[in-house]
Parts: structure tokens; C-alpha cells; sequence
């Protein structure tokens, strides 16, 4: 009986740790999984593929063969100037696009919001998945105010093309470096998951700062707020309309004055209100919000 899920290896940046995730949410629901370069290493043991667009113009066969392949797939257009870098151009015709929307067994998702716009609108019926928090490759240790840190941040400079995010962290992030807060800031630093996990774990507010096309457009948030929410429980991060749709309740800032002042408010907070909203975002992201949970609703479209 057919029950591996082959997974389109990513060996660098944002996407090891995203696919790494739902790997291992993969195999709890019971699947072997096995990682790939090529279409070509996929045997007929699979019962489900999850790739990137680039291998469609290979070989839409060896994805049909299967019961379902998730493709996840790039907006044909996207606003300048970020529409202008190969980064963000789709490598894939109209042609092919209406090729594999014949494909039943081809499904294509993303995890930048405004899929039934026209930027997507070639793909037709593409869903949409926002990132999610590694439930399985992180540990969550009971809450306890006696903190390491009063806020950290965990992150890299994450160039897309246009190095965007380096000035937005070093304008965030230097402003607070200037308070008299414990600071956990680990910028490019390669920490793993367990240092990581103990850094978040370790303190009272995780911070987050988004690239600037994610500000500017709204469309989808980073992994960082799904694992800063379950891992520190209080986030205050740079302000993207996304969200507002997925967490209306997180206090957001517009620039580093703003964020400070939130940090300020939240230091005054009493020690069992604290600790009572950490309960509550990190529920919220069990319950919703896991790599687990995308994989459930991946199986049902």
C-alpha cells in the first residue's frame, strides 16, 4: 500500500525550515516521508508529492501518477518593484499553467493571501496556506515570568533581491538595544532549533519584523510569528494587514518608536495577566495554527 509523501528538498534560508516542518508533520499523520532533487527519485510508492512550480515544466506525469501533488506556485504578476526581480516572476507559461490546472490530481497553493486576485488568476483554483509553527521541532516548557530576556529576536537579514529587511531590523532593533531591556537579539547567527527554542522560551516578548514587501502589500506573514506566538506567548511585531485577518489581537507598530512604546506597556503588565495571554496565543496556535493542521486541510482540497 502506497504511503510516502515525497517532499521537494530545500536545503537553504526560510524554505529548510518551512518544509523541514511539514515534514515532520507529515510523519505524524502516519506517512513515510522521503526528501527529493529530481522528479526522477519519486518511485511509485508515493501516495502524495509536495514541490515547487519549477518541476511542473519538467514532468506533469510523475506528479499525476501520484494521488495528489502540491505545487506551490509564485502570482504571475506581483507589484513593482518586486514584480521586476526574477525572485518573484513565475518561470511558468500560460500554457502550462492551463496544462496543469487540467491535472484533478495537481493541486496549487501558496502561502501569500490574495489567491482569486489576478495576480494568481492563469493558475485557477489555487489555495491558500499561510506558514505555520513546528509543533513537533520545537518544545514548549511551561511558562515561568523569571525570564532570560526581557524581549529577543531571532532572524536574518533574508535578502530577496533587494536587501530590503537588513535596514528595517537594524532601524527596529537599534532603537531598543538603547533601553535599559535584556535584549536576546541573534541576527544571522545559525542558531539550531534547540537554541532557538530556548531563546524564545527564555523570554518575556518575542519581537518580529517583516521584509518590506510584506508590509507594503499585506498578503502573508513569516514563520516567526507562528513560532514566536507558541514559544515566548506575547508578540509584538512590525505592523502587515495579514495580520489583522489571522490575529487581530497582536499589538502591532509602524515604526521603532511605536514598537517600543508596546514593549514598554507590556513590561508593566501584571506577572498572572502576562502569563494568562501566553496561555491563550499559544492554544490558539496549537489549535490552528500548526504545520499538523496545514496537512489536514491540504488532504481534504
Amino acid at each position: 500500500m502506497k504511503n510516502v509523501t515525497y517532499i521537494k528538498h530545500h536545503p537553504h534560508s526560510a524554505g529548510k525550515w518551512i518544509y523541514e516542518g511539514y515534514a515532520r508533520a507529515w510523519e505524524f499523520l502516519g506517512f513515510n516521508v522521503k526528501f527529493f532533487n529530481e522528479l526522477s527519485e519519486i518511485k511509485n510508492d508515493a501516495s502524495y508529492v509536495m514541490t515547487t512550480e519549477s518541476d511542473i515544466l519538467n514532468d506533469t506525469g510523475v506528479l499525476s501518477d501520484v494521488e495528489k501533488s502540491f505545487v506551490f506556485v509564485q502570482p504571475f504578476t506581483f507589484p513593482q518593484p518586486w514584480g521586476s526581480h526574477p525572485n518573484w516572476v513565475t518561470s511558468v507559461s500560460h500554457e502550462c499553467a492551463e496544462k496543469t490546472n487540467s491535472k484533478k490530481s495537481i493541486k496549487k497553493w501558496t502561502f501569500v493571501n490574495g489567491v482569486h486576485g489576478e495576480n494568481y488568476k492563469p493558475w485557477n483554483e489555487v489555495s491558500y496556506f499561510p506558514l505555520a509553527f513546528d509543533s513537533i521541532g520545537y518544545q514548549l516548557p511551561d511558562f515561568d515570568i523569571k525570564k532570560e530576556f526581557d524581549v529577543c529576536f531571532i532572524g536574518g537579514w533574508a535578502n530577496n533581491g533587494f536587501n530590503e529587511k537588513q535596514k528595517r531590523i537594524i532601524d527596529y532593533l537599534s532603537l531598543i538595544q538603547r533601553s535599559n531591556l535584556k535584549c536576546g537579539f541573534f541576527v544571522n547567527s545559525g542558531l539550531n532549533h534547540n537554541e532557538e527554542n530556548f531563546v524564545l522560551c527564555s523570554s518575556k516578548i518575542a519581537l518580529n519584523i517583516h521584509d518590506e514587501y510584506q508590509v507594503q502589500l499585506g498578503l502573508d506573514l513569516n514563520e516567526r510569528t507562528y513560532k514566536s506566538l507558541a514559544t515566548s506567548g506575547i508578540l509584538v511585531s512590525d505592523n502587515v494587514k495579514e495580520m489583522e485577518n489571522i490575529f487581530p489581537h497582536i499589538k502591532l507598530a509602524n515604526n521603532p518608536e511605536e514598537m517600543m512604546d508596546l514593549i514598554n506597556q507590556y513590561m508593566k503588565i501584571d506577572d498572572d495577566d502576562l502569563i494568562s495571554e501566553k496561555i491563550m496565543n499559544r492554544n490558539e496556535i496549537l489549535k490552528n495554527h500548526t504545520y499538523i493542521k496545514r496537512v489536514e486541510r491540504m488532504l481534504q482540497i
